[in-house]
């Protein structure tokens, strides 16, 4: 069985380090797309929108700079 070396693992070393971009989201009727500055290198929505976006509270969203559509 082929080994795999530890920094080929994590899901940041396999993008080449090139970041990633917008998220779109699709909740019922309503498109949110999250700006690449709210994910972190390892792929996640931060913690303070993303209980914004389980919440609901789409007025929040947009004053953080979310699009909601």
């Amino acid at each position: 069985m082929a080994r795999i070396a530890p920094s080929r693992k994590r899901t940041h070393s396999i993008m080449s380090n090139a970041g990633f971009g917008e998220l779109v989201m699709y909740t019922g009727d309503k498109k949110i797309v999250v700006p690449q500055k709210y994910i972190t290198k390892e792929g996640l929505v931060y913690k303070r929108v993303n209980k914004h976006i389980v919440e609901g509270n789409l007025e929040k969203l947009e004053e953080l700079g979310v699009v909601v559509m």
